[in-house]
Order: structure tokens, then C-alpha cells, then sequence
């Protein structure tokens, strides 16, 4: 396939246009935000605001007719926009336009009754619906299995369970916790201690729309106030046609990723002089960020990240954050997402780490950590490098941490280890996995954009020539919309079950694949 050089050459200024005013989008006010830029709206996460808030307030009156136009034909809704129905989304959006407006969505109902009921739903779907008297508080099933084994409610705040959450899920577990205990007309007052004494600043709790919703529902159903209303925070995350977004606003990962891919062409641009202030002055006081600055808990991942975009675009204030991150780096050489902290944010300092180890993560601080003069014999250099090559599946691929392939992960590994000049059959390995997930219709994994771009990314860094990337490079100028953003995926990106879409992390990745191309031709 022969691709015309101005083609490229246009969906590479059209992507380097769209991440400069996403990056000047994210800084503006919430009031003058495009929603272009940001992550998608949410069924799921707009019945929690409903539920949460006061029923006569403008702001839920705008919510629910969003959530009636959005309503799928077959009566359901979906975790995010655009997506196919499911039980959970559509039991807690009956429940908000029922307790709000007490009309029976009948085509909701019936959705609910072919999918088996309300018994079908997850457990934090059932505290909630127990909570307004539509499930039986005795018949809850709390999760036995998977990433949170839950121990019985009184119990969760012994040792074993408590000190191996990261404070997130701290916040989730002990809100759903206490909703639960409160559903079964139990006493809950020590978890509502423990909750005033997480909220941020701000009002929320971990600029999470959930965990805020949930939290709120807790203090509501005690009659105590928290110390800081939320409903002010939840007003300014709001988007104007009444939705609430899927998850945070990405604000420090994207800046910094954006940054990075910028700085090299557009370093005297106004809107990155804006991006590398919004870094220098958002960085908390153990030289640490969180995904959106300044109330998020520090998080080892958005680091990383806010040090790229600091080191590309010269920043004098990078020092810091390499130390934190150094400090940061498990016995075994890796690196995890989440450090215990201490104080509010941004008045707060990282304590132990408390989550498991990541090959995403470590990748993306090795690069953010990365200097022409290390060489792969620095210690903390070798000992992540070593940790990254012994995690290495049977297959060649690496386990993701985040995102719903492991394509992400081992492109990731694989520019990694191909830019700190790893020897061996490792690299060859991984490029062999990616190969076997590319499809017929010239795809990879999900089919999305992300996956194509971090697949042929892997390609093209390492200088491989056993996939023809033309066809490829063809589907990305095929997927980008007109103003250099992508077409929306909600599958292969992002957390496990949180289906949601964040444009300019696909339109850097976007970008990326599309400059190398470029480069090449």
C-alpha cells in the first residue's frame, strides 16, 4: 500500500493541534471546558450524582432528562454513552428517575426483569438498591472473589484487610461499607469518622465521582454533615447537557503525555508555557502528583508522567520527582501505582507502597527517568530492567495493570526495554505476541485506536519490518475525526470494568504512531 506523504503529514498537525488546545481545555475553568477534550459521559455515574444530590436542584433536573434521551431502545443504559446496556447501569438509573421523579420507566423494568432481576446486579449495585428499599438488605452477596476479597463488614477494618488497600479503594470499600451497614439498620458511625477524615479539600473524595457519590449517600442517610459540602464539586464536574463524566478528569496524566509528544516542535507555544506552570505549580510537597491536580491522592503513575512533560518541556523544577520516584521503586525493581499518604493533598507526603507491582507502570518511569547518560548498570536501573524481563509471559506478552489488553503492556515493555538498548530474545519475543494479536481487517486486540497505535509504535521503535504497518497507519487516518482527535473506544484502553474514553491519551498515542510513520517515509 503506498500512502501519500501530505496525508500523514495533515493527521499529524491535526492530532498536534487537537492535544495543544486539549491541553490549554484541561487549564481553563471548568465553565469554559469543550467536552471534546474530556472523558465521556456516564449513565452510571450520573444516577449515583442524582442519588446523592438534592431532587429539586437544577443541576439533577438537567441530569435526569439527559438520562432519558440517552436511554437505549431497549429500555437500558449502559456504563458509558454509546455503550450496550447492562443490568447494573440500568437498575441504578431506574432508581434515580423513579425516586426523582416517581414515574415507572416501564421499558427500564423489563430490560431489568429479562436480565434476571435485581439478584443479577454487583454487590455495590445492591447496597444501593437495598439502601432505597428495593433489595433485601439479608440477600447482599459482597464479592468472595477477585481484585477486593471482601471479609464480613466488621471486620474490614482489622490489619490484614485494611493496611493492603491503597486509599482509593480504601475510600470505595469503606463508603459501599458503610451504606451496607446502614441498609441493614446497623450502626456506622465509625466508618463515617474514617470518612470525614479522607475528604478532600475540595469537597470530594479523590476527585472521584463514585466514591464522592457514595461517600455523600452515607453522610445523608446519618443526617451529618461532612465537614466540606460536595455538592459545590459535583456542580463543577457536571457538563452542561446535565451528565457527569465516566470517571476523573485526567488532567496531570494528559498534560504530561501531550507535553512529551509537543514540547520538541512547540516549546515557545503559549498554551505548553501554560502546561509546564500547570505542572511546576500542581506538584505536591514530596515533589509527587496525582491524575488531577491539586486535590487527587498521589499516584506513582501520573508522576511518571508529569516528569515527562516537566523534563520535555525544560523544566528547572524535574529534580524533585526524580528522587520521589526513585524512593518509590519496590525491593524487587519495579514500580506499583499507589504510595499510603499523609495530609490533604496538596499538603500531603507519600508513605509505603500499597499496591502490587505493575509492568506498566515501571515502563512509564523508566522513560520518565530516562537520561543519555544511565546506562542499563545503574543499579535501580538493572534491578527494573531484570524485574521487567522476568515477568515476561510464556506467550511474550506482559500483564497490564490498567487497561484491557496486555497489547498496551508489552508495546510498553517493549520500547522500554528497546530504548535502555536491553540484548536477548526478550524484545523479539514481545514482538512476536503483538504480531499474533493483529486481525484480519488489519486491527489489533479490540479494534481500536489505541491498541493499533501502541502496536505499531512497538514496530516501528524497535525497527521491525515483520508486520507491513501501512495498512495500519491507513486505519488511523481512517478512525481520525476532522478536528486530529480518534473515534471513541470504551473497550481496550482504560480500568478493567470501567468502560470509558480519554481523547487525548488516544490521540497521543494517535500521534505517536503517526510521527514515526512520518519520520520513515
Amino acid at each position: 500500500m503506498s500512502l501519500e506523504k501530505g496525508k500523514i503529514e495533515t493527521a499529524v498537525k491535526r492530532s498536534q493541534n487537537f492535544l495543544l488546545d486539549g491541553v490549554d481545555n484541561h487549564i481553563l475553568t471548568d465553565t469554559q471546558r469543550q467536552s471534546k477534550f474530556l472523558i465521556n459521559p456516564s449513565p452510571l455515574t450520573t444516577a449515583l450524582v442524582i442519588l446523592a444530590s438534592e431532587k429539586d436542584s437544577k443541576s439533577v433536573k438537567n441530569a435526569i432528562s439527559w438520562l432519558r434521551n440517552i436511554q437505549n431502545k431497549d429500555g437500558g443504559w449502559g456504563f458509558s454513552d454509546n455503550v450496550t446496556s447492562d443490568i447494573n447501569s440500568t437498575s441504578l438509573c431506574l432508581l434515580a428517575i423513579e425516586e426523582t421523579d416517581k414515574l415507572v420507566d416501564e421499558r427500564a423494568r423489563m430490560f431489568i426483569e429479562k436480565n434476571g432481576g435485581f439478584s443479577k446486579t454487583k454487590w455495590f449495585v445492591q447496597v444501593i438498591l437495598s439502601l432505597f428499599n428495593k433489595y433485601p438488605p439479608d440477600e447482599i452477596c459482597a464479592p468472595s472473589v477477585g481484585p477486593v476479597e471482601l471479609p464480613p463488614a466488621e471486620m474490614r477494618f482489622a490489619p490484614f484487610f485494611y493496611n493492603n488497600l491503597y486509599p482509593y479503594a480504601k475510600d470505595m470499600v469503606f463508603s459501599l461499607t458503610a451504606l451496607e451497614m446502614l441498609a441493614k439498620h446497623e450502626n456506622a458511625d465509625k466508618i463515617i469518622k474514617f470518612l470525614e477524615s479522607v475528604q478532600g479539600l475540595d469537597g470530594s473524595w479523590d476527585q472521584d465521582i463514585i466514591v464522592t457519590s457514595l461517600a455523600t449517600l452515607a453522610f445523608q442517610r446519618t443526617k451529618i454533615n461532612p465537614k466540606i459540602s460536595p455538592y459545590r464539586w459535583f456542580s463543577k464536574v457536571q457538563y452542561s447537557e446535565g451528565a457527569l463524566p465516566a470517571f476523573n478528569q485526567l488532567a496531570c496524566w494528559d498534560i504530561g503525555w501531550a507535553s512529551s509528544i509537543l514540547a520538541s516542535k512547540f516549546l515557545q507555544d503559549e498554551r505548553l508555557q501554560r502546561a509546564r506552570d500547570y505542572l511546576e505549580n500542581g506538584m505536591y510537597l514530596d515533589g509527587s502528583f496525582g491524575s488531577t491536580l491539586p486535590y487527587a491522592g498521589p499516584d506513582i503513575d501520573d508522576t511518571a508522567v508529569a516528569l515527562l512533560g516537566l523534563k520535555n518541556l525544560r523544566s528547572d523544577k524535574a529534580l524533585q520527582t526524580v528522587r520521589y520516584l526513585k524512593s518509590m521503586q519496590n525491593a524487587d525493581g519495579s514500580w506499583s501505582t499507589f504510595p499510603e499518604y499523609y495530609g490533604s493533598p496538596p499538603y500531603c507526603f507519600s508513605g509505603k507502597v500499597v499496591h502490587q507491582p505493575s509492568v506498566d507502570i515501571t515502563c512509564h518511569v523508566l522513560k520518565a527517568l530516562y537520561d543519555e547518560s544511565l546506562t542499563c548498570k545503574e543499579p535501580f536501573i538493572e534491578a527494573a530492567l531484570n524485574w521487567l524481563i522476568s515477568v515476561q509471559n510464556k506467550d511474550g506478552s506482559w500483564k497490564t495493570t490498567w487497561f484491557n489488553s496486555n497489547i498496551h503492556a508489552t508495546s510498553e515493555a517493549v520500547t522500554t526495554l528497546h530504548k535502555f538498548r536491553v540484548k536477548g530474545e526478550t524484545i523479539a519475543r514481545g514482538l512476536e505476541y503483538l504480531v499474533a494479536q493483529q486481525r484480519s481487517d488489519r486491527c489489533f486486540g479490540n479494534g481500536t485506536v489505541e491498541e493499533a497505535s501502541l502496536a505499531i509504535t512497538a514496530f516501528m521503535t524497535c525497527s521491525s519490518d515483520i508486520v507491513d504497518v501501512d495498512p495500519v497507519i491507513q486505519f488511523l487516518i481512517d478512525s481520525q475525526n476532522p478536528d486530529g482527535s480518534f473515534v471513541r473506544s470504551y473497550t481496550g484502553v482504560y480500568a478493567h470494568s470501567i468502560l470509558y474514553n480519554d481523547p487525548m491519551y488516544s490521540a497521543y498515542l494517535g500521534l505517536n504512531a503517526l510521527e514515526l510513520f512520518f519520520k520513515r517515509i
